[in-house]
């Protein structure tokens, strides 16, 4: 009897954690940042014909991010795993001297060329205590704003932290520097002393095998924002609002341009209140200055433009920050030599340019700065494999009950 006892034990520890599992892949585990995905799939679509015609085509299904990631989700990251920060998460700049976290309203010193609003652009991410004591907090009107002042290798690490499901402890390999992307502190520097030959060969090598969380490639990211999501066509929309017309962006001085006389679509503070419907955040004044919602915010809370979802349900990818992606567009000339670059897409606060399907940027991994942001993709078990799993281990269950009953 009592091998029976400890057998049957042992078979519901092993059945609760495969239940555990299984809910943790329905994304039912309760963490830090909860991260909400859409899916995508018409995994028999093709490409479009727009750009250089090669872009969309995904044949397996996916999860993509349904909003940016936020700077109130960046500050968990930042507060799980920076007590110190030696791959300089927080305090990273782009060697010109004005790309700081917790930067707002003091533009001296920095690169004034697009007016002195460019300083107050920071996601307003604080830093308080001392190396090995880190703590971070954001404001509440900002922390549903999508985070800037990350670069790629920023990104990577935040993707390998969510791929270790979200853990506390110093930045290490596990933790940060492994998971999707093998990194191990390779990747650190800016622009001014860039040491990236590991991040383009980390990319160029691929995920992970078996890896879910991950910055989205640009068929991936390109999919989820034009396609008409109307099963395996090649149909594509211009713009990621489900519209060939390109979408309306309200700037102070502006309303009025959209059939508003004051504040019907934006508050006094720059706040969306209202929306007609293909709408996004971005500039119009072709890089003379930075307009998006007006200040103090410039960017809006993601998915504030609640009329304006993609055709699968993700909002922002026209405006508020244009978004990195794990494609490689230029290699380096020499490893390391700072040349290479990666598509950057969606447009922007200070450009109008980039939100259409027939245009992109090109920058380099460590461009951190007031107007780039991210969201991630994740795939899961398709929901057939999670029943599979939830079945064979609710059979197991049953069979060692009647054993133990025998």
């Amino acid at each position: 009897m009592k091998s029976h006892r400890l057998s049957n034990a042992i078979l519901k520890l092993l059945v609760v954690g495969l239940i555990t599992s299984a809910g943790l892949f329905l994304g039912q585990s309760v963490q830090a940042v909860n991260y909400a995905t859409v899916p995508v799939g018409n995994t028999g679509n093709s490409d479009s014909n727009y750009g250089d015609g090669t872009l969309g085509a995904v044949n397996y299904p996916y999860q993509i991010g349904k909003y940016e990631v936020t700077a109130g989700q960046y500050t968990e990251f930042l507060n799980a795993v920076a007590k110190s920060d030696p791959a300089g998460l927080w305090h990273r700049h782009d060697g010109k001297g004005w790309s700081w976290m917790d930067d707002y309203g003091n533009p001296g010193g920095k690169d004034d060329s697009f007016g002195a609003t460019w300083g107050q652009l920071g996601p307003q991410i604080t830093r308080s205590g001392s190396d090995g004591s880190y703590s971070y907090s954001v404001a509440a009107d900002w922390a549903n704003r999508p985070v800037t002042h990350v670069s790629m290798q920023d990104a990577m690490r935040f993707a390998n932290w969510m791929e270790n499901s979200q853990p506390t402890g110093a930045q290490g390999l596990t933790t940060t520097e492994d998971g999707t992307y093998y990194l191990n502190f390779t990747a650190m520097g800016d622009s001014s002393s860039p040491d990236h030959a590991e991040v383009f060969a980390a990319l160029a090598n691929g995920r992970k095998a078996g890896s879910t969380w991950a910055v989205p490639n640009w068929d991936e990211w390109f999919k989820a924002a034009y396609h008409k999501n109307d099963g395996d066509t090649g149909n594509y929309w211009l713009y990621p609002t489900g519209s060939d017309t390109k979408p309306g962006g309200i700037t102070p001085g502006q309303m009025a341009n959209y059939g508003c006389t004051s504040g019907c679509l934006v508050d006094a503070n720059g706040n969306v209140v209202s929306d007609p419907g293909n709408m996004a955040t971005f500039g119009t004044g072709g890089g003379s200055g930075v307009s998006g919602i007006g200040g103090p915010y410039y960017r809006s809370e993601v998915g504030a433009w609640v009329s304006s979802p993609s055709p699968y349900g993700t909002f922002d990818q026209g405006g508020n920050v244009q978004e990195m992606t794990e494609t490689i567009t230029v290699a380096e000339s020499t490893p390391g030599d700072s040349t290479g670059e990666l598509a950057r897409l969606g447009g922007h606060i200070v450009y109008d340019t980039n939100l259409n399907a027939g245009s992109n940027n090109n920058s380099g991994p460590w461009g951190s700065n007031n107007t780039s942001g991210f969201r991630l993709v994740n795939s899961v078990p398709e929901p057939g494999s999670v029943a599979l799993l939830l079945g064979g281990a609710l059979g197991l269950l049953g069979y060692g009950v009647r054993r133990w009953r025998k």
